[in-house]
Parts: C-alpha cells; structure tokens; sequence
C-alpha cells in the first residue's frame, strides 16, 4: 500500500575502491504529512533489490567486493513503515525515489618496492630480498601476483 512520500534528495558517490555511498533524506511523513517514526529503506542497484530494512538514511554498497572498478551503477531507494500494531509483511511503502548515479574509482595498482635494490652473491648463494608494498585500493595480493626479476652479472 503507497502511503508515504519517497525519499528525496538521493545522492550517490565514490566512496573507496569498487564502493559507493548512497545517501538521502529521512522519510518522516506520511502522504497525509502525518509525522511517523521507525522508517527503513530498500535499497535497488539497477533495478535489483540489494538491501531491505535498512535503517538510513545512508547505505555503503560495494563490501562484498560485489563491485567492478570503473564501473556506472544506478540507485533508487523505497521507504518502508510499519504501522503501529502492524506485522512484518503489511508494511506500508512509498514510490520510488528519483534515480541516483554513481562510478566507482578506477583501479590503482600496488606498488612494490625492495631493499636492498642491488643484491651481491655469486650465483647459487642464497640471498634475501625485502620486499615492502603499498596498495592505495588495499586489495588483498600476493606476491606470487607480482614476479621477481633476476639475473646474475
């Protein structure tokens, strides 16, 4: 049953690798402009409901790493109350909001850097390499991900 006004003002952004943040303003009235309280969200990525219940007026999208690097994805929110006396399941919902698009930040690859940069031994000795990194987007890697060039002069 509509019975409540959509969100409004939703926003979205890039907020870290491969996550947006969507944001609007808290429902707080019905269509009659009665004041309620206990208001939730769902939440839709391109069409598909990927959150219910959410207590808002914010949600981060992208901590399962369900997201692509440079990638443009669509969001609208749904208020949903439930009246006083009311059970789950005969909730109240409003339209949908206005749409909402955002792109998530391009891929910044690691870097990798090892000390001492010249290492001196003859070949067959065992020598060791530190190796230290930084990855702006904190991926997890290995180092398997990033072979190791050598060659004995």
């Amino acid at each position: 049953m509509i019975t409540q006004k959509p969100p409004s003002t939703v926003s979205s952004t890039a907020s870290g690798p491969k996550q947006i943040l969507v944001s609007w303003l808290h429902v707080n009235q019905n269509i009659n402009n009665d004041t309620i309280a206990g208001v939730t969200y769902d939440v839709y990525r391109d069409g598909t409901l990927i959150a219910e219940d959410v207590a808002g007026p914010t949600f981060r999208d992208g901590t399962g790493n369900d997201l692509n690097y440079s990638t443009s994805y669509t969001y609208k929110i749904i208020s949903r109350y439930t009246p006083i006396g009311g059970t789950y399941g005969s909730d109240w919902f409003s339209l949908e909001s206005a749409t909402t698009t955002a792109t998530t930040d391009a891929n910044v690859n690691p870097v990798i850097t090892s000390f001492p940069e010249t290492q001196h031994g003859v070949e067959g000795d065992t020598i060791t390499l530190n190796v230290d990194s930084n990855d702006p987007d904190n991926e997890n890697f290995t180092y398997a991900d990033f072979p190791i060039n050598y060659s004995w002069t």
